[in-house]
């Protein structure tokens, strides 16, 4: 069966997206999109927390975080007030932020906050790269 010049570019058009679609996927799946640990903590015992202040940092740096904030100077545009101060921190992927959150090197100063702090806290997924 003879097919015509418009229905052969039809179907080669129509397979280039598909091959692109699917390398798109292949791509993101290789660069998963970044994850976000977002905190809004309010110290309770200054002192005790001291612990979790000087380790905390190097924890994150060994799983890859990096903080984007750490504190500083917030405004509550809608809804309730910020209760306490806001951390950022950065990660390649959900799953690293996840690894990071529950490492044994984690768990073991979090306690701390839980005790001298009132916190929320969450890991958002980002948009992808």
């Amino acid at each position: 069966m003879k097919m015509g010049r418009g229905v052969t570019l039809t179907l080669m058009l129509g397979i280039g997206v598909a091959a692109g679609i699917t390398a798109d996927r292949a791509v993101q799946a290789q660069n998963p999109p970044p994850a976000y640990y977002i905190n809004e903590t309010k110290v309770n015992d200054p002192e005790a927390i001291k612990p979790y202040l000087e380790a905390v940092r190097g924890i994150v740096e060994q799983y890859g975080g990096r903080y984007i904030v750490r504190g500083g100077k917030a405004e509550t545009l809608e809804g309730s007030a910020i209760n306490g101060n806001i951390i950022v921190i950065a990660f390649k992927s959900l799953v690293d932020a996840q690894k990071w959150y529950r490492s044994p090197e984690y768990q073991a100063i979090v306690g701390f906050r839980h005790k001298a702090a009132t916190s929320r806290n969450f890991i958002v997924e980002g948009l992808p790269n």
